[in-house]
């Protein structure tokens, strides 16, 4: 699973400039603070391991890939289908990066040896966190299964 995660923290930044950051996290809740919007935080899901007699075995890898947008905007709903005037030159909400999550992360094998699925399973509702009471971001999730053999 490490070596899945650098490679995706490599890549993310590199095909995606505009985001601020992209680091492992704990879980979408407890994102780093100080960092700018937007940003990408990567979750270890976990792993299966399939057994598959006289052949390869298989090792399935999970991966959250979250993005972050802040939800501090004058126009409602800013934050999730973007807005130019409040969040600068790429005026990016959630939907439009995690459409770019996607498309960078599909079938990508990120140069790992073995690795020979790589799909986005699942987006997920945007949801917003407060902080204090005031709001304070959004963040949308993508689940990705990454199978390799073992």
């Amino acid at each position: 699973m490490k070596d899945l995660l650098d490679a995706l923290v490599a890549a993310i930044p590199a095909g995606l400039a505009y985001l601020n950051w992209c680091g492992v996290i704990e879980n979408e809740l407890l994102a780093p603070e100080g960092v700018a919007f937007p940003f990408a935080g990567l979750i270890d899901d976990g792993s299966v391991y399939q057994s598959r007699p006289g052949k390869h075995d298989i090792e399935v890898l999970s991966v959250g890939v979250v993005a972050f947008q802040a939800i501090a905007l004058d126009e409602p709903g800013a934050s999730i289908v973007g807005s130019a005037a409040q969040l600068g030159d790429s005026g990016k909400g959630l939907l439009a990066i995690a459409a770019e999550l996607r498309t960078l992360l599909n079938d990508n094998f990120l140069t790992l040896e073995k690795l020979h699925f790589a799909h986005c399973e699942r987006w997920r509702a945007s949801q917003s966190v407060t902080k204090s009471g005031d709001p304070w971001m959004t963040f949308k999730r993508l689940d990705f299964g990454y199978r390799r053999y073992v």
